[in-house]
């Protein structure tokens, strides 16, 4: 089962902190944060793999990889084909991942860092754009298309 990075009574100030970034970040600011952290956690194992810290590297892959299993079930299906082609995407990034750790293979996780930072940047510009279209709404409700951007 899933078990959170954080106690029950976080102990330091950055753990107080870190809680209450998450605890009051909105949802698209959450993907990126869940993006950001496989990346980070995936550019720590590649060190921990060239240093040969096997115990440190798996700790990393299996954060990375419980991040992803924490995408893949926010998924709501309902909304469409979207929703599976990012379980799908969530899924091979998984199998991915426990190969890589299986077999500390570092160009394993430079293949899924590389997808997972295509999807993290994707995921970043749409929200940009959403957030462009809703600020080109007239205080009369209607929209501004501006074709030339």
């Amino acid at each position: 089962m899933y078990s959170s990075t954080f106690s029950d009574k976080p102990q330091t100030p950055y753990e107080l902190y870190k809680r209450a970034d998450i605890e009051t970040a909105g949802q698209k600011r959450l993907i990126l944060m869940a993006y950001d952290g496989i990346i980070r956690n995936l550019n720590e194992a590649k060190t921990n793999i060239r240093n040969g810290d096997i115990m440190a590297a798996t700790l990393n892959l299996t954060k990375a990889q419980e991040i992803v299993s924490v995408l893949f079930h926010s998924l709501d299906f309902s909304v469409g084909q979207v929703a599976y082609e990012l379980g799908s995407f969530y899924e091979y990034v998984r199998k991915r991942l426990i190969t890589a750790n299986r077999h500390k293979d570092e160009r394993i996780v430079d293949e899924v860092l590389s997808l997972v930072a295509k999807i993290r940047e994707a995921w970043a510009e749409s929200f940009k754009r959403n957030a462009d279209v809703r600020s080109d709404i007239k205080s009369d409700g209607k929209a501004r298309i501006d074709f030339a951007r």
